[in-house]
């Protein structure tokens, strides 16, 4: 029987794991080794909790996993882009495609204190040979030059994403985010988000979403968002897993790319 886990019911599920976690217990944090196409290995400190520090943010979810192979599918559609992920968490999505993708720039982005320094780690950790470049934006807590791309994490508030700078550092030609729509409360922050990088960009992005659809209802109430401020949908396949595993039995995960009219104002 397929029973939907309504928003509050994961709000209280979400409240309760963070209540048992502990705010310091670096005992909760392990190291994860993700094998990647190309002999290469991510390596990534994350929690041992779904829900640690009171953020979500801490470990790697399966419409991150889905996301990645999704990209080994359609390399050619992210080498050499910038691209801004929203949302990276511990990093697994935004890592992978610097390291795989060889995009021009790739910022991995959040907003939560814990989840910006866990994410500055594992970018530094994975790309040792990386020059540091010093940046005058406080935003910006990592800015590496990795000869083939800049990788840089930065503290994005969707909500005050307008006095961000962001334009200054990136005008992305590829927007991306994981596991990124699962509670209405941060819909409108979102679509603000959205909003502002389609506009620097004269809407030539493209925001690639891969979903894990924990509730029908909130997904589509936010598919309907978009379309109400004119963006085009288009569902994508999403590619079986083959070096990225994940438990799909649990949950149906669905990617969509977004796009909107050049003409739009």
């Amino acid at each position: 029987m397929n029973v939907e886990q309504h928003d509050q019911l994961y709000e209280k599920y979400c409240n309760l794991l963070s209540s048992q976690s502990g705010i310091d217990d670096q005992a909760g944090f392990s190291f994860k080794h993700y094998e990647i196409p190309g002999n290469d290995v991510i390596t990534l400190k994350e929690s041992s909790s779904f829900i640690s520090e009171g953020t979500t943010g801490l470990c790697s979810w399966q419409a991150s996993k889905a996301l990645c192979e999704f990209v080994t599918n359609n390399l050619e559609e992210f080498r050499g882009k910038n691209i801004l992920e929203l949302g990276s968490g511990v990093g697994l999505t935004g890592i992978f495609m610097a390291k795989y993708c060889e995009p021009s720039m790739i910022v991995l982005s959040d907003c939560h204190n814990s989840v910006i320094n866990t994410l500055r780690q594992n970018v530094e950790l994975n790309f040792p040979k990386g020059t540091r470049v010093d940046t005058d934006n406080p935003l910006i807590s990592c800015l590496i030059d990795n000869i083939d791309s800049i990788v840089a994490v930065m503290d994005l508030d969707w909500s005050y994403i307008n006095a961000s700078n962001l334009n200054q550092l990136i005008e992305p030609d590829i927007l991306v985010g994981a596991d990124i729509v699962y509670d209405h409360a941060l819909f409108q922050p979102l679509l603000t988000a959205v909003n502002y990088i389609f506009a620097i960009t004269n809407n030539r992005c493209k925001f690639v979403l891969s979903c894990t659809e924990r509730n029908q209802d909130t997904l589509n109430d936010f598919l309907e968002m978009l379309v109400s401020t004119k963006y085009c949908i288009n569902e994508e396949t999403v590619c079986p897993s083959k070096h990225f595993q994940w438990d799909s039995s649990s949950a149906k995960i669905r990617i969509f790319s977004v796009t909107r009219d050049w003409s739009f104002q």
